[in-house]
Formats: structure tokens, C-alpha cells, sequence
């Protein structure tokens, strides 16, 4: 019996080649148990800043991302990608798979993106460290959102992500990574006819594509009792485009720092009513940003400042949101 014909290898079949290995990671992060690591459960995560960011988040509805190489924690991205370095030098190859990670020793630099752009959050409220860095030296606040609700509430394609720091766990999951990738292709190679493309750079390249999502969750374990959460908005050329978001620049510290805005639901509704009133009949999109607590910092008056966060929450539309003072029992 003749072999079948194989398929003529095309950028759209290739791309449909893609598509499916994420189908096979979404699979994967249910039923493999190196892919499915354990979260601890938790009900609010808390963004620290100063009042002058309370208010901007408010009355904006809406949140500065960084852009990802440019945040406090230096290095950070260096983390991961350190961890795949080695993982390729002493990754187990044969003849089939050899030139594949040349090509990943070789490329393993493009893995940085500066496309991915994060807002930070912590799984602890009241971290002496946190107040330190990010709370004005303890006379900010952290403000808690509902984790759950935080990525419906906003208007533009984001994703919210826990860090992992455990550095044994982190070098796992890029090995079943590539792993998976490898076995996929291989699946795959003999159903298409390769010519005019190069098999061993693709399955490269694309390890590296999903491997920097991937270690953009990672973290030195000395980071460990930050418990951080965040939101990440990635330019990817398909839903979130670069020439349909501006990105701006700030100064902090004598480093101009690039960044974009996210918005709530609720101000893309109140933006899009300005132009058209109609708007506000037919649809019921009203989710502001959903805030569940604020905590005030060690080093602030408690009750004059609760009396003045109250004004403002009511300003903006919010009732019932509980304000408590920081426990840390002295100063910073």
C-alpha cells in the first residue's frame, strides 16, 4: 500500500501547527502534574502606592503597566532565563534533537521581550518590605481588589498570572515544556513536506515563543514573601496591536521608565458614552475596578486620613469598602 501523500508545509498550516500545541499546554496544565502546579488559595491582593496613585486608580479607573524590564526587582527576567540556559546545556539530545538546541543555545537572547507590560500586586497586605518599596515608606496604602473579579473588570485582553518562586519547580516546568514540544513536532514531522522550511529552527523558535510566557511568571525564591499576583498586558500583533495602544514614559530615579494605561470597563463606557449618549441605554457594562479593602500604612494617621479615604471612595462610586490601619506596631 502507497504511503499517503504528505501536506505541502504552508504559513497557514504552520500557524494551525501552533495553535494546536497550545491546545496542548491548556490540556496539559490540567492533567500533567508538573504543568499543574497548586496555588494557595487567597481572596484579595493588594496594590501598594501612595495616595496620589489611590487617587489616579480611582478616579481614572484605570492602572499604569511597566513595562517588564524596566521593574524595581532587578534582574528579574534574568531569572528565568538563566534557568533555561542551563537546562539546555545539560538537556538530553540525540542526533534528532541536536541541532534543535543549537538553535535554542544560540537564540535563547530573544527570548526578552519588551512587549509585556505588568501591574504588581501582593497576596499580603501589610509586608513591611512592601510598604517600604512601593508604599511611600509606610505613608501609602494597599489598596485589596477581589482577584477574581479584577480581570473582568478591565476593558483591554490581559492576563492575570501567579509568581512562582520555587526554583526546582520552575526548572520542571520548562523541561516538560520542551519536552511536550519536542514530542509534538515529532508527531507532526513526517504528515508535511518541510521543504522551504527549516524543521529544527521552527521547533526552536517555538519553544522559545511559549517558554517567555512562561518565565515571565518566575521569580528568585528571595522574593518569596512578597506572594505577588499580577496583570500582564502583552503587544502579541493579534488582539493587542502596538499601534492601537500608546505607550508612555515616566521619571523615577533618573531612569525614564516606559509604560501604558489599562482602563476599567467602566470608564471605556463612560469614554465611549462623550461620543455617543445611546451607548448608555443599550448597554449595562458598568464594572468599575473591584476593590474590596485599603489598608493605611505604619506610618500614618489613621483617623483623619480614613475620614478623607471615605470622601473619596463615595466620590467615585464605592460603598462599603472596609479601611483598616497597617498592624505593623511601630513606624517605618
Amino acid at each position: 500500500m502507497n504511503k499517503p501523500a504528505k501536506i505541502r508545509l504552508t504559513d497557514r498550516n504552520w500557524a494551525s501547527l501552533k495553535y494546536g500545541l497550545a491546545d496542548v499546554f491548556l490540556k496539559s496544565a490540567f492533567s500533567n502534574s508538573v504543568l499543574n502546579h497548586k496555588v494557595e488559595d487567597y481572596e484579595t491582593i493588594y496594590h501598594y502606592t501612595d495616595f496620589g496613585g489611590l487617587i489616579a486608580i480611582l478616579e481614572s479607573q484605570s492602572f499604569y503597566c511597566t513595562n517588564i524590564n524596566f521593574l524595581n526587582d532587578t534582574k528579574e527576567f534574568n531569572h528565568g532565563v538563566e534557568i533555561l540556559e542551563s537546562i539546555i546545556d545539560f538537556f538530553q539530545t540525540n542526533k534528532s534533537t541536536e541541532r534543535i538546541f543549537e538553535f535554542l543555545k544560540k537564540n535563547v537572547s530573544n527570548i526578552y521581550s519588551l512587549d509585556r507590560y505588568v501591574t504588581c500586586f501582593s497576596k499580603n497586605g501589610d509586608l513591611l518590605s512592601q510598604w517600604r518599596s512601593y508604599g511611600n515608606q509606610g505613608k501609602g496604602i494597599a489598596i485589596g481588589f477581589d482577584p477574581l473579579e479584577i480581570e473582568e473588570s478591565i476593558h483591554e485582553h490581559t492576563c492575570g498570572m501567579n509568581i512562582l518562586y520555587d526554583k526546582e519547580i520552575q526548572t520542571d516546568i520548562i523541561k516538560e515544556y520542551i519536552k511536550i514540544t519536542l514530542q509534538y513536532f515529532e508527531d507532526s514531522k513526517e504528515i508535511f513536506d518541510w521543504t522551504n522550511y527549516d524543521y529544527d529552527f521552527l521547533v526552536a523558535d517555538t519553544i522559545l515563543d511559549f517558554l517567555e510566557g512562561v518565565i515571565a511568571g518566575f521569580k528568585d525564591p528571595s522574593f518569596i514573601e512578597e506572594k505577588e499576583f499580577r496583570i500582564e498586558y502583552k503587544f502579541d500583533g493579534n488582539i493587542n496591536k502596538t499601534d492601537k495602544k500608546t505607550i508612555l514614559f515616566r521619571n523615577s530615579d533618573n531612569l525614564i521608565i516606559p509604560y501604558i494605561t489599562i482602563n476599567s470597563r467602566y470608564k471605556k463606557r463612560q469614554s465611549d458614552a462623550k461620543k455617543n449618549p445611546e451607548i448608555l441605554k443599550h448597554t449595562d457594562t458598568d464594572i468599575r475596578l473591584p476593590l474590596k479593602e485599603i489598608i493605611l500604612g505604619p506610618s500614618l494617621d489613621y483617623e483623619m486620613n480614613k475620614l478623607g479615604i471615605e470622601m473619596l471612595l463615595k466620590k467615585n462610586g464605592y460603598k462599603n469598602i472596609e479601611i483598616k490601619p497597617s498592624t505593623i506596631p511601630y513606624r517605618i
